[in-house]
């Protein structure tokens, strides 16, 4: 019922927009929307619109709060399907019709500023969530503000009449589109095998899943490392294209560029500090350690070689796309260039992730070089219990999912809202605590709003006391309303 409020106020946005646009073009083609002849404030107001009835639907920032509610109810292949496709075609939407409206400058100053809020505020609420499924969704937000960032890049390129800054932008957002289309798929489904084998969503209640399900963990792990934009995987390839995109537009004359464009390059960089961070929570509370709840994982197995090969597919694909980035840039190029005739497809170079890996994996064996030049002690590996400084070592003395977060939340104590519970049964029983973490947002925006309405539904409930023959009569006073605005106003 949340999606569906979101989505009808967006709805509503849209429609206004559109009727608009139709009004100035004399006609409801889109063909004849190109020649709008309206001014800045006319533009700037439809743009908003655009942005506001297809964001929401998208989940930029403030409207993400349906996101997490939305896909934790919905089975994990409808999330996959939800985010990897349903929100691009959003996206693409705002896309085409923007393209439709008089460009400037201020439209990417207004995609940059609400991408770089969609970035920070969609990966803080990711970070603190002990719900792995919820913590995706919640990314799902930052990713949308990332992909923002290079469509502000692009519009303002646009504005200004520089086709090399537009292209550039352009295809870092498709880049990103495709990107979070595979990764994005991969980690819902992921989390459906999850789900599937512990039948719990808390992070606090599992661990130790890689030796019941290694293969999944193994996926999940290259999931993780794509969607926190580490090399050489395409999540990295096409954040990369994004900052290249940000330095550019940022070294461009102009007070007001230079702020959006900074401001868009730190954000970026403390969402994918932040990303690591809480990608590394998830993996490690899910996959690693013990379990914390032996009974969600005593009868944890690896799910049906049916259920893994797609997964392995998308695997792949994040993994092809980010070592032949160039080939992709490739191809996006020419599908921009059609928007964009004015420039080369050339425009710009783009590092070489063959190199990369050649690099990495040079770094990797530097150690072992050195472990054996320095008479390392080549004798058969002991495998132990953790040391525990002389205790037996158990279950609750590894790091949990909430002290993992302690102290960031302490830190954005004014925008994470959390509360505690400690529940104990009895003077010698085990404490349990529980904690829970507040969208700001939510309890201040939506909740509210929400509430008002119930009132107002409940007081004006009276009118739908199953009579037929008043439900007639609403119908006839209707159509009365209607033919005496029908006569004095059109």
């Amino acid at each position: 019922m949340i999606y569906l409020g979101i989505a009808q106020i967006g709805a509503s946005c849209l429609m206004v927009a559109l009727l608009i646009m139709a009004s100035f073009a004399g006609s409801f083609e889109f063909s004849k929307f190109a020649d709008l002849n309206i001014g800045f404030g006319m533009s700037i107001t439809l743009f908003t619109l655009l942005l506001v009835g297809l964001g929401s639907k998208a989940g930029m920032f403030p409207f993400h709060v349906w996101l997490p509610l939305a896909y934790c109810q919905s089975p994990s292949n409808a999330s996959a399907l939800m985010s990897g496709v349903m929100i691009k075609v959003a996206l693409f939407a705002f896309i085409k019709f923007s393209l439709l409206l008089p460009q400037f400058a201020q439209f990417g100053y207004i995609l940059l500023f609400m991408g770089a809020l969609s970035c920070i505020f969609g990966i803080i609420y990711a970070l603190a969530s002990n719900d792995y499924k919820a913590s995706i969704a919640y990314s799902s937000c930052e990713n949308v503000g990332i992909i923002f960032l290079g469509l502000g890049g692009a519009f303002y390129g646009l504005g200004i009449h520089s086709p090399l800054i537009a292209l550039m932008g352009f295809i870092a957002a498709f880049f990103h589109i495709l990107n979070h289309a595979v990764f994005k798929s991969l980690l819902f489904m992921l989390s459906g095998n999850v789900f599937t084998a512990t039948k719990t969503r808390d992070m606090d209640a599992l661990g130790g899943l890689h030796k019941k399900m290694p293969i999944t963990s193994i996926i999940f792990f290259v999931a993780a490392i794509s969607i926190c934009a580490l090399p050489p995987l395409n999540g990295f390839a096409s954040e990369w294209v994004i900052y290249k995109t940000m330095v550019m537009g940022g070294i461009d004359e102009g007070v007001a560029s230079r702020f959006f464009f900074t401001l868009a390059i730190i954000a970026l960089s403390i969402t994918g500090a932040m990303a690591i961070m809480a990608f590394s929570k998830m993996y490690g509370s899910v996959f690693l350690g013990i379990a914390r709840n032996t009974k969600c994982v005593e009868e944890a197995k690896e799910v049906s070689f049916i259920r893994l090969l797609p997964l392995g597919l998308l695997a792949s694909l994040c993994v092809g796309i980010g070592i032949f980035m160039s080939d992709v840039v490739g191809m996006l190029s020419k599908i921009v260039l059609t928007l964009i005739p004015q420039t080369s497809q050339s425009v710009f170079g783009l590092i070489s992730m063959p190199i990369i890996i050649l690099i990495m994996l040079l770094c990797a064996i530097i150690p072992f070089v050195f472990l054996y030049l320095l008479k390392a002690n080549h004798t058969e590996v002991r495998v132990t219990e953790p040391w525990a400084c002389g205790f037996l070592y158990n279950k609750n003395m590894q790091i949990g999912s909430n002290s993992f977060t302690g102290d960031i939340k302490k830190a954005l104590s004014f925008i994470l809202r959390h509360e505690q519970e400690i529940k104990i049964d009895g003077y010698f029983s085990k404490a349990v605590y529980t904690q829970k973490v507040h969208d700001l947002f939510w309890d201040k925006l939506y909740a509210p709003v929400i509430h008002s309405v119930m009132v107002i539904a409940d007081k004006i409930g009276i009118f739908q006391n199953g009579r037929t023959n008043l439900y007639a009569g609403y119908i006839l006073i209707y159509l009365c309303f209607v033919l005496i605005f029908g006569y004095y106003y059109l």
